[in-house]
C-alpha cells in the first residue's frame, strides 16, 4: 500500500518537472535578436601539422531568450580542419539556470567532439530573467593545406538564433624550421676576397618564414680548407647576430675562401633552424669579363696566396694564355702584385685581330681565350679560366623588326611591343621618354627571346602632348655589343572625342501625339577616332536605351554616311501630357583608346504651344551716315522677336524687292534679337522697297507678318554726322540743298558756336556764328571745314546731292599758301593723296602738313607720318570730318 502511494507520488512528481520543463522550453519569444558574436583569438594560422588553440569565441545575448532553442553549428573555413581528437566545451554565463545545453534536462556545458569541418552543440532551454552567454573553449584549428594565404570566415548556423562570423582566419607561414643560404655572388666567390652570406628562414613546407624577424645569433661552419701554402679561409666563430627582417638577414662581410681546387659549403644554425648552402666555386683567376672584342685589353687577376713568399716585396707570377685562332701558340703574361703581402696578381694583355706583336694575342670573333695557371710545370694546368671574343652586334628582324600592339595609346595603358630579334640572351630595352614625361630607365619590362615582349605603363600623370612619338629598342648582347632600331612609332591620344551642335529634329515636339523625332550631334576626333557614341534615352517618359547608339553610317536616320553628324531616328516617340517638360539627354562619345568626352546634352522640350512668336519691332540700318542705299549698299535689317513657350526657331526676310530671290535667315545677335545683312542688288529700282519678316517658333507657329521699308537711290541724298560734346571738327560729305547756315543746322540743339577760318589768298581769318544771335558766318559750305563746340550731343543730318544736277560741273576748292579750313566732300573714306591728288607735282606735295581733329584725343596727324585713328587706315581723310592743311605753293586748286 506504502509502495503504491510512493509510486503515485514520484509519478506526480515527474508531471510536474516535465511541465516546468516544457515551460522552459516553450518561454521563447515570438522573434529573438541575434546574439553578439566576439570572434575568435588568434586569427592568424600558422601552417604546419600542430593545430592552433583558439580563444572564445563568445555568443552574447542583447536580451532574454536572444539565444533560442535549436542547433548552434560552427563551420570552418575551406582550407582550415578542426581537431577531431580533442574535445570542445561550451560553457554558459549569466542566466545560467535557465539558459541550457545539451539534451534534456539541460547543463550549463555541453562537450562535444568535432569534425574535421564542424563544431555542433545544443540549445535545450533559453533565459527567461537576464541575459546570458554561451563561451567556447578548446577549439584546435590548422590549415589543411599547408599554403600561406588561405583566407576564410569561421560561420555560425544552425535553427538557434545564432548567425555570422566568428572571424576571418588566414594561415600564414609557420615557424622557423630550416635555412636556405646564398652566398654574396650566387655560388661563385673569388679566393681570397671577402664575401657576405644571406639566410633566408623556411618552415617546414618550404614558405618563407616571414614571422622570423629582428636579431637572432648565428652560428656558422665551413668543411673549406687552407691554400697550399697554408692560408686558411675565414669562417667567423661564435654565434654572429644577424638582423631579420621577413625571414630574410645578411651577415657582414666576413667570410673568405682561399682553396680554388675545392667546392666548400657553408651551414647556419640557430640552435633549432640549420642550413648548408649548395658548393661554392672558389675562382683563382679573374679575366674582369666574360667577354672581349678583338680590340680589347684583358684584364687578369689571380689569387694565389702560395706565390706570397714575401712580405716586404711584390712578386710576380705568370699565365699562359691562347685563342682558337692562336692554339697551339701561347703567350706568357707576367703578372705583378698588386701590393706587398697580398697574393693577388694583376696584369694585361691585348687582344689584335691581325699579325700580333710582343704580349699580344691573335684573337678571331668567336674565339675562346683560355688562361692556364700555373706554368710551372709545361702544361698540366690547372684551374684554368676562360673568355669568349664577340665583335658581333644583335641583329634586328629585317622586316617588322619591332611592332606596337596598338597605334593608340592614352594615359595609364600598357604598351605592348613584339620585338625579333635573331637570338635569345638579349638585353632588350625600350626608351619611352619621347611618350612618356614620367618615364624612368628599364621601367619597362622585357621578356622572351628570340622573339622579345617589351611592356610599359604610361604613367597616369604623363603630361607630353598628343603625337605621333618613336620608341627606340636597344637590344644589348653579354659582350656590350648593342644594335637600335626606331622603325616603331606609336600616338598618344589623351584627348576625348568633341560634342557640338547636339540638337533635335524637331526641337519641340507637342505631348500626347506621336511623332518621329531626330537625334544628332557632330562629333570629331583628331586622334584614335571615334568608337562609339551613344545617347541616353532612358527616362521612363521617353522609354530608350540608357546607351542607345547613334549612327554615321548613312542608317537610322543619318543623311550622309562619314561626314562626322551622328545620328539616331526615334520613330514614334509619345510623351505623356503629365511628362511634359524638358529633357536634357547626355550625349557620350568615346575614342578607341576609352577617352570620353565631357558632358554634352541634347535638350529635347515637350510643351503644349499653340501661341506664335511675337515680332516686338523693327529697324532699318544704313551704311554709316546714310539714311538711304545704293544700289551695292549693305542694309542691316533687326528685329526684336519673343516667344515665351517653345522659343524661337527661324525668323526669315522676304527681299525679293531688292533683287534677293531667297528667304534670306535672321541669325540671333543678342538676347531676343535677330539681324540680317542684305545688299541691295543690281536692278534694284530707286524708291521705298518693302520686305516682309516672318518668324516660327520650335512648335512651328507662324508669326504674323512684318513689313520694313528700305529706302532706294540713285545716289545719297542724306548724310548723318554724330556730334558730340565739346569741339567737333567737321565738313559736308555732300553738296547741301540749302547752305544757309540756319538750314544746315535746323534740327540739331547744344550748338554754343560755330567756327570757320577763311584763306582767300589776300586775307586769313575766322568768322563765326552763334545760334540765336547769328554773325560773321552765314552759309555752310561743301569743300570747307567748321569748328562746330556742342553742350551736349546729337546728330548732324546733310541733305544735299553728291554732284550738282547736270548741267553744272563738279566743284573745285581754291586753296592758298599757309594754313587752309578744308572740307572732304565724299562719302567713302580716302587716302590724302588720293583726294588731294592735284596738289601733288610730281612725286612731291604742295602740302606740307595734314591735321585731323578728334573730339575725345584732339588733333591727329594724317600727312606726313600718318597716325591711326579710329577704324580708319593712316593716312585716310575720312567721311565728316575737317581737315588743317599747309599749302607750301602759292596757290592749289582740289577737286573731290
Amino acid at each position: 500500500m506504502i509502495k503504491g502511494k510512493l509510486s503515485l507520488m514520484w509519478r506526480v512528481v515527474i508531471a510536474m518537472v516535465m511541465v516546468l520543463s516544457l515551460s522552459l522550453v516553450m518561454a521563447v519569444p515570438a522573434m529573438a535578436a541575434a546574439p553578439t558574436i566576439t570572434a575568435v583569438t588568434p586569427t592568424d594560422i600558422p601552417v604546419g601539422p600542430a593545430y592552433t588553440v583558439l580563444t572564445g569565441p563568445v555568443l552574447q545575448e542583447a536580451a532574454a531568450a536572444d539565444i533560442i532553442v535549436g542547433t548552434i553549428i560552427l563551420t570552418a573555413p575551406t582550407g582550415f580542419t578542426f581537431d577531431t581528437t580533442s574535445d570542445v566545451t561550451a560553457t554558459v554565463t549569466g542566466d545560467a539556470t535557465q539558459l541550457k545545453l545539451g539534451p534534456g534536462p539541460g547543463s550549463d556545458t555541453q562537450t562535444v567532439t568535432p569534425t574535421e569541418t564542424t563544431i555542433t552543440i545544443d540549445v535545450f532551454s533559453v533565459s527567461v530573467t537576464n541575459e546570458s552567454a554561451i563561451t567556447y573553449s578548446g577549439i584546435k584549428i590548422k590549415d589543411s593545406d599547408n599554403v600561406p594565404g588561405t583566407t576564410g570566415d569561421l560561420e555560425f548556423s544552425g535553427t538557434s538564433s545564432a548567425t555570422g562570423s566568428a572571424g576571418t582566419l588566414t594561415s600564414v607561414p609557420g615557424d622557423a624550421h630550416h635555412f636556405v643560404v646564398t652566398t654574396q655572388n650566387s655560388g661563385i666567390e673569388v679566393a681570397g676576397t671577402a664575401f657576405s652570406v644571406t639566410l633566408t628562414a623556411k618552415d617546414q613546407f618550404d614558405n618563407t618564414a616571414t614571422g622570423y624577424t629582428g636579431d637572432h645569433g648565428i652560428t656558422f661552419t665551413s668543411i673549406a680548407t687552407a691554400a697550399p701554402d697554408g692560408t686558411l679561409p675565414t669562417i667567423p666563430s661564435g654565434a654572429q647576430t644577424i638582423s631579420f627582417a621577413s625571414g630574410e638577414g645578411t651577415s657582414v662581410v666576413a667570410f673568405t675562401l682561399v682553396d680554388v681546387s675545392e667546392k666548400p659549403t657553408i651551414s647556419a644554425t640557430d640552435g633549432t633552424a640549420s642550413g648548408n648552402s649548395d658548393a661554392i666555386t672558389v675562382e683563382g683567376i679573374n679575366l674582369g669579363s666574360a667577354y672581349y672584342h678583338t680590340d680589347g685589353t684583358v684584364n687578369v687577376t689571380v689569387n694565389d696566396q702560395s706565390k706570397n713568399l714575401q712580405t716586404a716585396v711584390k712578386e710576380t707570377t705568370s699565365i699562359r694564355a691562347m685563342s682558337d685562332t692562336t692554339d697551339p701558340d701561347k703567350i706568357i703574361v707576367a703578372l705583378t702584385e698588386t701590393e706587398v703581402n697580398t697574393g693577388i696578381f694583376s696584369g694585361t694583355f691585348t687582344l689584335v685581330d691581325t699579325t700580333p706583336g710582343t704580349g699580344e694575342l691573335l684573337v678571331s670573333t668567336g674565339d675562346t681565350i683560355t688562361i692556364t695557371y700555373p706554368i710551372d710545370t709545361g702544361f698540366e694546368v690547372a684551374p684554368l679560366n676562360e673568355a669568349e671574343v664577340d665583335d658581333v652586334s644583335p641583329i634586328f628582324a629585317e622586316v617588322d623588326p619591332v611592332v606596337a600592339d596598338a597605334e593608340f595609346y592614352k594615359n595609364g595603358d600598357t604598351v605592348t611591343l613584339t620585338v625579333d630579334l635573331d637570338a635569345a640572351g638579349y638585353d632588350v630595352t625600350a626608351d619611352f621618354s619621347e611618350i612618356d614625361s614620367g618615364y624612368v630607365a628599364e621601367d619597362e619590362n622585357a621578356t622572351g627571346g628570340p622573339v622579345y615582349t617589351v611592356t610599359y605603363d604610361i604613367s597616369a600623370d604623363n603630361t607630353i602632348a598628343d603625337g605621333d612619338y618613336a620608341i627606340t629598342v636597344t637590344a644589348e648582347d653579354d659582350a656590350g655589343n648593342t644594335a637600335t632600331d626606331d622603325s616603331c612609332s606609336v600616338s598618344l591620344d589623351n584627348t576625348a572625342p568633341l560634342v557640338t551642335d547636339a540638337a533635335t529634329d524637331p526641337q519641340v515636339i507637342e505631348p500626347g501625339t506621336p511623332i518621329d523625332v531626330t537625334f544628332t550631334a557632330t562629333v570629331v576626333d583628331d586622334g584614335s577616332d571615334i568608337d562609339t557614341v551613344t545617347v541616353d534615352l532612358s527616362d521612363p517618359a521617353i522609354g530608350g536605351l540608357a546607351a542607345q547608339a547613334m549612327y554615321d553610317d548613312g542608317t537610322n536616320g543619318d543623311e550622309t554616311a562619314d561626314d562626322g553628324i551622328y545620328t539616331y531616328l526615334l520613330s514614334g516617340l509619345n510623351v505623356a501630357t503629365e511628362d511634359a517638360g524638358t529633357y536634357e539627354l547626355v550625349i557620350t562619345a568615346t575614342d578607341v583608346v576609352g577617352n570620353e568626352n565631357d558632358t554634352e546634352n541634347i535638350t529635347l522640350r515637350v510643351i503644349a504651344d499653340v501661341t506664335a512668336p511675337v515680332i516686338e519691332s523693327t529697324e532699318v540700318e544704313y551704311p554709316v551716315g546714310f539714311e538711304s542705299a545704293r544700289v551695292g549698299d549693305d542694309v542691316i535689317i533687326t528685329a526684336v522677336v519673343t516667344d515665351d513657350l517653345a522659343g524661337v526657331d527661324t525668323v526669315t526676310i522676304d527681299a525679293t524687292a531688292i533683287g534677293l530671290t531667297d528667304a534670306e535667315a535672321l541669325t540671333l545677335t543678342d538676347e531676343n534679337t535677330y539681324s540680317a545683312t542684305l545688299t541691295v542688288q543690281a536692278g534694284t529700282t530707286v524708291g521705298t522697297k518693302t520686305l516682309t519678316i516672318v518668324a516660327t517658333d520650335y512648335a512651328d507657329n507662324p508669326s504674323d507678318d512684318l513689313e520694313v521699308t528700305v529706302e532706294v537711290t540713285l545716289g545719297l541724298t542724306a548724310y548723318n554726322i554724330g556730334l558730340s560734346a565739346g569741339w567737333n571738327l567737321i565738313s559736308l560729305p555732300l553738296i547741301p540743298d540749302d547752305s544757309s547756315i540756319d538750314v544746315v543746322l535746323s534740327g540739331v540743339g547744344d550748338i554754343s558756336s560755330v567756327y570757320y577760318w577763311y584763306n582767300d589768298g589776300t586775307s586769313t581769318g575766322w568768322q563765326s556764328y552763334v545760334p540765336g544771335s547769328g554773325g560773321t558766318l552765314t552759309n555752310m559750305e561743301d569743300g570747307k571745314a567748321y569748328f562746330i563746340y556742342m553742350t551736349g550731343t546729337d546728330t548732324l543730318t546733310i541733305t544735299g546731292t553728291a554732284m550738282p544736277a547736270p548741267p553744272a560741273t563738279p566743284p573745285t576748292y581754291d586753296v592758298y599758301a599757309g594754313w587752309n579750313f578744308i572740307g572732304f566732300k565724299s562719302v567713302e573714306n580716302m587716302a590724302n593723296e588720293v583726294y588731294l591728288n592735284t596738289l601733288i607735282t610730281g612725286v612731291e606735295k604742295d602740302y606740307s602738313i595734314l591735321y585731323g581733329y578728334d573730339n575725345t584725343t584732339g588733333y591727329f596727324r594724317v600727312s606726313p607720318s600718318p597716325q591711326a585713328h579710329g577704324g580708319a587706315t593712316p593716312g585716310e581723310m575720312e567721311v565728316g570730318y575737317g581737315y588743317w592743311l599747309w599749302l607750301t605753293t602759292s596757290s592749289g586748286t582740289i577737286t573731290p
